[in-house]
């Protein structure tokens, strides 16, 4: 028999959890699908601030939710409380599959964090281009979100610049 240990232990699984389990979506995504067009999304920004470190965080930065579920956006932001719990089980279930968080500078991380959000903005224009209307206040607040922050990092032009790309393509129906 499979234990829920192993099952846990498991990196290739950890990319098969669902992403948007709270949220009426007409695709799937998982956490393997999401890392990869992060990783898309900051070779095409910042390529020149690639590294080993930076390439190994963002394909492992979920995949502790084999373990702890995904907890939706909202959540985060409504019980900023909740951050440093997760924090820890995140920490303690990367252990668990035998790893731990590469280090990456704080310039990085909010890096990281915009091409995440860019990402969930690509997934939400997908959505609505396919017809569902309940993706709407995920682009309107993610795109309000990546205005704020990519202006405060100083890559907001870079950001406009492929937003703008991947609505345009997006309105084509490509």
């Amino acid at each position: 028999m499979i234990s829920r240990e192993d099952v846990w232990k498991n990196q290739r699984l950890a990319g098969l959890v669902k992403r948007y389990h709270t949220w009426p979506v007409i695709r799937e995504q998982n956490v393997a699908e999401h890392s990869f067009h992060i990783m898309r999304i900051y070779l095409t920004l910042f390529p020149n601030k690639m590294s080993l470190n930076v390439w190994e965080y963002i394909l492992r930065h979920d995949m502790p939710e084999q373990t702890t579920g995904d907890p939706p956006y909202p959540i985060k932001v409504r019980f900023p409380a909740l951050r440093p719990v997760y924090d820890e089980m995140e920490a303690a279930a990367a252990e668990r599959q035998g790893w731990k968080m590469p280090d990456v500078t704080s310039e990085q991380k909010r890096l990281i964090k915009i091409c995440d959000m860019i990402e969930m903005w690509e997934f939400g224009m997908e959505e609505l281009a396919k017809g569902n209307a309940f993706a709407e206040c995920i682009v309107q607040s993610v795109g309000e979100w990546l205005g704020k922050e990519s202006t405060e990092v100083g890559v907001f032009e870079q950001v406009l610049a492929h937003i703008g790309n991947m609505s345009r393509m997006m309105q084509r129906g490509s």
